[in-house]
């Protein structure tokens, strides 16, 4: 029952205006401000001081900027609009400018649609411009989801809910997600299982996640080849081959001319929330998205559906968002309820034979799979949108949450 206690507390960490949760020896380490009551999840908590964001049109582009570099750039400023809302329009013709994509190539578009892809706008310069180049891919981090490391960029790795490290690398020997789960705890005097935290005050060694009961935990590891993800060959231990995903090969050496690490893992366009990143399948899946082997974000498979394309029959002369058959603006768990009687009604024979009162759009807003019947298919697919999850690839093959077979123009 004696500790040396627990695990250093988490609190909201404020440095340059960007808020952070870490301890408080860490944050003071950055020149941040730090605070054991607050959590930076919070939407009433702010580090202050930020100057607010504003849509700025400049040419018909529109970015969002603060006021005085929206005035000094010659934009017109609207502090109340945002250039991500597909009802807003700088006005006149779209205005294309080079957009540099995750995988390095360059594309002009629309600043929207190049958001959208990930991408980075740089108005007014143009693809064709022999003098234009496009900089290197976002920067990869050291991602700490749950104990495990992988390295992925920022966005993706607080979607997937990790937490990153620009500065670290999960191939790095030193390097470990610690945190407050227990591992196995190699000491003089033998084994013992507790934190990260407990075991390094006790000049231990400590194996994030490991158990005592894992055979030679504690006995030191020969080195062997390991092949990590990017195609990098380091002599690792078993332990710290498998903490950076990579693939272990006993006895052999990366010095040996004679050994090479296999291709690298199949990379395809990844697709969350309607951004496109090149990744492997697992660390895609990780992060929430739809993976699409064989396909680039340059074939924008992640591209959203611009706002005059409705998915279902318009209603009242507008799109009607997809699963909400209420017709109140969102799709929510009374859509699901709705769409139960809906298809409960559908059973005594014909399509809404029985409409129920609920039910606010045409009978053919309600059949989400387009197949002529609303049915449990139906009610699931109004789940997934209740939930904000994506639809299966398999009948959104471009991840604009539309099924392929619905698109009408």
């Amino acid at each position: 029952n004696f500790t040396c206690g627990g695990d250093p507390s988490l609190g909201a960490c404020c440095v340059d205006g960007v808020c952070q949760m870490l301890i408080e020896e860490f944050c003071i380490d950055a020149g941040g401000v730090w605070d054991p009551t607050a959590n930076c999840a919070d939407p009433n908590f702010t580090c202050g001081g930020d100057p607010s964001l504003g849509a700025c049109c400049v040419d018909g582009v529109c970015q969002m900027l603060i006021e005085e570099f929206c005035i000094d750039a010659g934009g017109v400023w609207d502090p109340t609009a945002n250039c991500a809302d597909p009802n807003f329009t700088c006005g006149g013709d779209p205005v294309l400018s080079a957009c540099c994509l995750p995988n390095g190539q360059c594309i002009d578009m629309e600043p929207i649609k190049c958001a959208s892809n990930n991408g980075v706008l740089t108005p007014g310069a143009s693809c064709s411009d022999p003098n234009f180049t496009c900089g290197g891919d976002p920067s990869l981090g050291a991602c700490c989801v749950d104990g495990v490391c992988q390295m992925l960029i920022e966005e993706f790795c607080i979607d997937a809910g990790g937490v990153w490290d620009p500065t670290a690398n999960c191939a790095d020997p030193n390097f470990t997600c610690g945190g407050g789960g227990p591992g196995a705890c190699c000491l003089d005097s033998g084994c013992f299982e507790n934190s990260e935290a407990e075991c390094l005050a006790n000049n231990g060694t400590w194996n994030v996640g490991g158990s005592c009961n894992d055979p030679g935990i504690c006995e030191e590891e020969e080195k062997s080849a390991c092949c990590l993800p990017s195609g990098q060959c380091l002599n690792l231990t078993p332990l710290k081959c498998a903490t950076g995903n990579g693939v272990f090969t006993p006895g052999a050496d990366c010095a040996d001319p004679t050994f090479s690490c296999a291709s690298e893992p199949e990379v395809g366009a990844c697709c969350v929330d309607g951004q496109c990143q090149m990744l492997i399948e697992e660390f895609c899946m990780d992060a929430g998205g739809v993976w699409n082997p064989g396909l680039t974000c340059a074939d924008n498979v992640c591209e959203i559906a611009p706002p005059d394309d409705c998915c279902l029959p318009k209603f009242a002369d507008k799109c009607i968002e997809y699963g909400d058959v209420t017709d109140d603006g969102i799709a929510n768990v009374v859509d699901v309820q709705c769409g139960i009687l809906s298809a409960l009604a559908g059973l005594t024979g014909g399509l809404f034979s029985e409409q129920p009162d609920c039910m606010k759009v045409p009978e053919e807003n309600a059949d989400l799979n387009c197949d002529g019947t609303v049915d449990i298919t139906d009610v699931l697919l109004t789940i997934k949108m209740a939930l904000g999850q994506q639809l299966d690839s398999g009948m959104d093959t471009n991840g604009d949450m539309c099924p392929d077979t619905c698109k009408v123009p």
